[in-house]
């Protein structure tokens, strides 16, 4: 064979080979292509349907879902708002409860006349508080305006006057009120110390309401200023219309308080009994009065009280001292 049919021929398997090589190496990277679209489809699918399981699933669980998260917090709201009703309710029940427990505990302490309600403002803590402050601020002005007629010793006396009397009709038209009651008691040979005790606790109530202060009070002030006393301290000494209306005014706010004691349950007094003891004898019930003048009272024994200038507020039997009075002592 001739040199150039065998180059020819060598030519021919080249260029097949070369096909060949080329065929073989363009199989992978078209398999590449598609496996790698396949892949990326395949990813991009199963993506998404986890995305959804996830949400669906455990977004609840985590409250990353939105409507879902708004109902919990909606049933928590329910939750909180039938808590708060149960919870006002519970408060008004004991509230009813603590209301009941208090009228049954003053109607306790009422009927035992031992006992005090301090939330009561006419207890007769307060009562006497009241009588010491307001009335006696009342009385210190009197006594400033009473100066200009009389020496200390004089106006004094005369305001001691005016006290002991409205305390005495206080006391009169008090009673009044049971005197008869227990006339028919003693008839009919009834335990009165009983009767007595359960009439007063009636009566508190009733006599402390306005309106029957109201109708009481006006009688008691009119047989005060029909004392000759009083009448004569009102009406002969020339006094300014001012004073007389000052004194007026003091008489009326003192049956007021006056009354209130007498029908309290246990009942309060204002002593003035002290006049001509020993003032170390009645040294708990009574400061010694501070006189502005150099006047010597020794119409007395020395050291024996000469007169009450302010009584002492203390219960009717004498057996508690609630306020302290002032006593002028002999010198």
């Amino acid at each position: 064979m001739s040199t150039d049919m065998q180059a020819k021929e060598l030519d021919e398997k080249q260029d097949q080979t070369n096909d060949l090589l080329n065929t073989w190496g363009s199989i992978p990277w078209s398999a590449a292509k598609r496996f790698i679209s396949f892949l990326w489809r395949g990813v991009g699918f199963v993506g998404t349907w986890a995305f959804q399981i996830t949400s669906d699933v455990f977004g609840p669980l985590f409250g990353r879902d939105p409507d879902t998260r708004c109902r919990q917090l909606q049933m928590q709201v329910d939750d909180l708002k039938k808590t708060v009703d149960d919870l006002s309710q519970e408060n008004e029940q004991l509230r009813n409860k603590i209301e009941d427990f208090n009228k049954r505990s003053a109607q306790i302490m009422e009927e035992s006349g031992t006992l005090e309600n301090t939330n009561d403002e006419f207890s007769n803590t307060r009562l006497a508080e009241r009588f010491d402050v307001a009335l006696k601020a009342q009385w210190l002005k009197l006594c400033e305006s009473l100066r200009d007629t009389f020496d200390e010793i004089q106006y004094l006396t005369h305001l001691t006057d005016v006290m002991q009397t409205v305390f005495k009709h206080s006391t009169q038209e008090v009673e009044k009120t049971e005197k008869y009651l227990l006339q028919i008691v003693k008839y009919a040979n009834g335990d009165q110390k009983k009767v007595r005790h359960t009439l007063r606790v009636a009566r508190k109530p009733l006599g402390q309401k306005q309106s029957t202060r109201d109708c009481i009070v006006p009688n008691i002030v009119a047989k005060v200023t029909e004392d000759y006393r009083i009448n004569t301290l009102l009406t002969e000494y020339n006094l300014p219309d001012a004073v007389v209306k000052q004194i007026v005014k003091f008489i009326n706010d003192l049956v007021d308080i006056c009354w209130l004691m007498c029908i309290a349950n246990p009942p309060l007094k204002l002593n003035f009994e002290a006049k001509g003891v020993s003032f170390k004898s009645v040294g708990s019930r009574f400061v010694e009065f501070a006189a502005t003048g150099d006047d010597k009272y020794s119409d007395g024994k020395a050291g024996a009280v000469y007169l009450v200038a302010w009584p002492s507020v203390e219960l009717e039997n004498s057996s508690g001292c609630l306020k302290k009075g002032e006593a002028i002592v002999c010198k």
